[in-house]
């Protein structure tokens, strides 16, 4: 395995640490609010600048493996925004919200060029210490799904008594976590499989004499 260096260890742990904090800041931000709020209702100059660094970041994601856009937009609150905005009424009464989405693509397009050109270096660099922050960021976006703005709301219509199906959506919910891990343990053995099958026929072709 990788050897575990301090500074490995303390990018790894930073790199967890980011996408949490994010979450609980935004989920702070949430139980301020007294009603819930459309993240996309007021749109101004710092919102579309904004909305090209969250593009940027959404590129990554694509990019990195076990990151994921939906947890990134979770965690800093804009995922159920998102979701809600998408609508032909929405649209029309808020037409501003296609400078956003322009902001978003500007920023997911230049973020694809710029972040896979950087992970080339840096795979070519310092490949292990590299995959440390990898790792790290994709447990802290795994932890920060259960701790953001868009989470909160659910948490906090469990507390008011509000939530219509509380219940059901605990079990949902852990029936559906259960249901990946698995499917994810099934898709490592096979893959490990397949490369012990492509090393010992690569091993085999090695080993024939030549003609």
């Amino acid at each position: 395995g990788a050897t575990r260096t301090p500074l490995r260890i303390a990018l790894f742990c930073t790199s967890i640490a980011v996408p949490v904090t994010i979450g609980c800041v935004s989920a702070l931000l949430t139980t301020k609010q007294t009603v819930a709020v459309d993240v996309f209702a007021c749109v101004n100059i710092w919102l579309i600048l904004g909305s090209v660094f969250v593009g940027a970041f959404m590129a990554v994601t694509q990019i990195v493996p076990g990151l994921s856009a939906s947890a990134l937009l979770m965690a800093i609150g804009w995922f159920s925004g998102i979701v809600d905005s998408v609508s032909l009424g929405y649209w029309k009464s808020n037409p501003e919200v296609f400078f956003v989405y322009g902001g978003m693509g500007i920023g997911f397009l230049a973020g694809l060029l710029s972040a896979s050109k950087l992970l080339t270096v840096l795979f070519a660099r310092a490949r292990q210490t590299s995959y440390f922050a990898i790792v790290g960021l994709s447990l802290g976006s795994i932890l920060s799904m259960v701790c953001n703005g868009d989470v909160m709301e659910v948490y906090i219509s469990w507390a008011n008594g509000t939530a219509n199906y509380m219940l059901l959506d605990m079990i949902l919910g852990v029936v559906l976590l259960a249901v990946g891990i698995f499917a994810a343990y099934l898709l490592v053995r096979y893959q490990r499989k397949k490369d012990e099958e492509t090393k010992t026929v690569t091993q085999n072709t090695s080993a024939q004499p030549q003609a």
